[in-house]
């Protein structure tokens, strides 16, 4: 149930953003316990992404927000 759930969605974003979800799991939670907690976000998956796969994943978002803009 909830399980399956977590990981399809931990699957699907990471194959949404080109990120093998094992070799991600595995990088992130080797430096998890040496990770201070305000540094925590440094982990998550969009901060592993060159410019050209960011700008490919936002440019969508940027541009329903800007035409469905009242």
């Amino acid at each position: 149930g909830k399980s399956l759930a977590i990981l399809s969605s931990f699957t699907a974003t990471c194959q949404q953003f080109g990120i093998n979800p094992w070799t991600y799991l595995r990088d992130t939670l080797t430096k998890l316990p040496t990770t201070p907690a305000d540094q925590l976000h440094t982990l998550l998956p969009i901060n592993n992404l060159n410019l050209s796969d960011l700008i490919r994943f936002l440019a969508p978002v940027l541009y329903r927000a800007l035409t469905d803009y009242p």
